[in-house]
């Protein structure tokens, strides 16, 4: 878990991303997955969010799209009619681009639903 503190005049309160699940599957085939402590909201400072992948009820990762939607993304994949999973960063080298608005990345996660 990656903790930043902000320290302020009277007491100081804990940020982070973390403690992630997917919250539901549309019809469409996309999964949308929250993050707990998404802090003020999610950000990416590039076109497209990377890493991303997900699965079907057979457990096979296929790369995914994915798509910032208020405080949770968006994930899905033309190969993965029912998403069952999605994983960020399953990579032994990966840079991330997602963080939440105080500027702390996402960290490497799987879920399955």
């Amino acid at each position: 878990m990656i903790i930043y503190k902000f320290k302020t005049v009277q007491n100081a309160f804990w940020v982070f991303l973390a403690t992630i699940s997917i919250i539901g599957c549309a019809d469409n085939g996309r999964a949308l997955v929250s993050f707990d402590h998404a802090g003020s909201g999610l950000y990416c400072p590039d076109n497209t969010i990377k890493h991303f992948e997900i699965a079907g009820a057979d457990g096979k990762y296929y790369p995914a799209k994915a798509r910032i939607v208020g405080k949770e993304v968006m994930v899905w994949s033309n190969k993965v009619p029912q998403p069952k999973g999605v994983r960020l960063g399953w990579e032994h080298y990966f840079e991330i681009n997602l963080f939440n608005k105080e500027g702390l990345p996402a960290s490497s996660f799987r879920s399955m639903k």
